[in-house]
């Protein structure tokens, strides 16, 4: 399989998940901090897509699923 198909049936399958959260990943130091992208509200359980930094520079993207009580709020 191609790399453009593979991105092609990436895209096809994050845009049959539906709604999405969105939020932001740090991995600055020995602690991983989660909080929401700018403008969306706090995260809770279900699907996230993440803009992954270290140390505050961007260093990818990541869609992952959060189970229900996982989230820990310092706000």
């Amino acid at each position: 399989m191609s790399r453009g198909a593979r991105t092609q049936g990436e895209i096809r399958r994050f845009l049959g998940i539906g709604a999405v959260q969105v939020a932001e990943l740090d991995l600055h130091g020995g602690e991983a901090l989660l909080r929401p992208g700018p403008g969306s509200p706090a995260v809770t359980h279900g699907e996230v897509f993440l803009l992954v930094r270290r140390a505050g520079r961007p260093v990818g993207t990541l869609l992952a699923r959060v189970p229900e009580g996982r989230i820990r709020s310092r706000c």
